[in-house]
C-alpha cells in the first residue's frame, strides 16, 4: 500500500546515454546547463534540481529540500552505452490537504454544518489537486531538462 502511494508522489524515468560512465562526469563539468544544477552523491548517481531565481533562495537554507529535485543513478550496460535511471524524490507534503478534508468532513458530520464545510472539502480538494498537477509538471520538465542536456 505505501508502494502504491509511493509510486503515485514520484516520477520515474530510465533512458539510455550512448557514452560511458566517464563521459557522463566529463560532460557535467565541461558543459554547464543553465537550467541544471548538478551535485554529484557518489560516482555512480547525482542529485538535479532546477536552476531558477528561486533556487537562490537555498543560499539562505542550503538544507532545505523545498526545490523540485530529482535522482539519477548510473549503470553500465556495455563500454559506450550508460542506463540512467532518474527518479524524483516522494513528495509527502502534498498528502497534507488531503488530511485536512477529512478532519473537515469529520467536523462536517460532527456539527452538521454541511453547506461550509463541503464548501471548504471542494476548496482543499481543488488547491490539492492544482498543487499536485503543478509539481508533476515542474518534475516532468526538469526530467526533460535532464535528457537534453545528456543528449546535446
Amino acid at each position: 500500500m505505501i508502494k502504491r502511494i509511493t509510486s503515485l508522489l514520484t516520477l520515474k524515468d530510465t533512458f539510455i546515454f550512448n557514452g560511458s560512465i566517464e563521459g557522463i562526469h566529463e560532460k557535467m563539468r565541461n558543459h554547464k546547463s543553465a537550467k541544471l544544477e548538478i551535485e554529484w552523491i557518489h560516482s555512480m548517481g547525482f542529485k538535479f534540481m532546477e536552476r531558477s531565481f528561486l533556487s537562490s533562495l537555498r543560499i539562505a537554507n542550503p538544507s532545505s529540500n523545498s526545490e523540485i529535485c530529482g535522482y539519477a543513478s548510473l549503470t553500465r550496460l556495455e563500454e559506450y552505452k550508460t542506463e540512467i535511471t532518474v527518479e524524483t524524490k516522494p513528495r509527502y507534503r502534498v498528502i497534507i490537504p488531503w488530511g485536512i478534508v477529512i478532519i473537515l468532513l469529520i467536523v462536517g458530520i460532527v456539527t452538521q454544518k454541511w453547506a461550509f464545510h463541503s464548501f471548504l472539502t471542494f476548496m482543499m480538494s481543488i488547491l490539492f489537486t492544482w498543487s499536485l498537477f503543478g509539481t508533476r509538471i515542474k518534475e516532468k520538465q526538469l526530467l526533460n531538462s535532464l535528457r537534453k542536456h545528456l543528449q546535446s
